[in-house]
């Protein structure tokens, strides 16, 4: 389980623009979230996503599905993990 902090537009800084293959100051999709285990935080996760595929989870309720979910099922971007 997830709660939700933040999901702003934000300028990526010079790390976040070289990770993400981007120019600084472009704009990023910032998510901020506390993950939970048996109903105790154990993680705050900052998690910054290129504008083109986080913008679609603006105005989406991320408190009742996975992020990944939704991007994948909702719009069709498959995700692939390394």
């Amino acid at each position: 389980m997830s709660k939700f902090l933040k999901l702003e537009a934000v300028p990526a800084n010079i790390s976040v623009a070289k990770d993400l293959e981007i120019e600084p100051d472009e704009p990023v999709i910032k998510l901020e979230r506390i993950r939970y285990s048996e109903d105790r935080p154990w993680a705050w996760v900052t998690s910054y996503l290129r504008l083109d595929v986080g913008e679609r989870l603006l105005g989406e309720n991320l408190t009742r599905a996975s992020v990944y979910e939704i991007l994948e099922e909702k719009h069709g971007i498959k995700l692939h993990f390394t």
